[in-house]
């Protein structure tokens, strides 16, 4: 059984999960770490645990004025989804993106924005299963290796 627990964003797990996530696009896309933030500001945050409580997968919501200065308030954006390697395949991306988009409402969220990368084909394909919809590229995201999504929430 997994479940799904909100946490804030100095969680040691939420931490540890953002990093390899970080570290995994670092090598897909190169960079460093001084080149990302690994749990962007202003956000809230779920970590997925198994039946023993092991941290399988995070992700979260932060204003999407982050990325885009000037975006209205009731605009966020998905950040930091991701799933260890040994679980994938089982389902949870779509648990994750579902308890993200739940508590969208919450946060007084009504569109929801994402970028994801041209590497990450599963990415891709699990946002369009899930009905987000392509929009251009935004803020820091402008670039060739990105794919973006909106999902409106009304």
């Amino acid at each position: 059984m997994i479940r799904a627990d909100r946490v804030p964003e100095d969680d040691p797990d939420l931490v540890s999960l953002a990093t390899a996530m970080v570290e995994e696009m670092i090598g897909l896309y190169g960079g460093d770490v001084g080149t990302w933030r690994l749990v962007p500001p202003r956000g809230s945050w779920v970590v997925l645990r198994d039946a023993d409580g092991a941290p399988v997968g995070s992700g979260g919501l932060i204003p999407l004025d982050v990325a885009e200065p000037g975006s209205p308030e009731w605009m966020g954006e998905l950040k930091r989804l991701y799933i260890v390697p040994s679980r994938r395949g089982e389902g949870l991306s779509k648990r994750l993106v579902s308890e993200c988009v739940a508590m969208a409402p919450e946060l007084g969220y009504r569109t929801l924005w994402l970028e994801t990368g041209t590497l990450q084909p599963v990415a891709v394909a699990l946002y369009e299963s899930l009905g987000w919809r392509r929009i251009e590229p935004y803020g820091p995201y402008a670039d060739e290796h990105s794919v973006c999504f909106a999902l409106d929430l009304a």
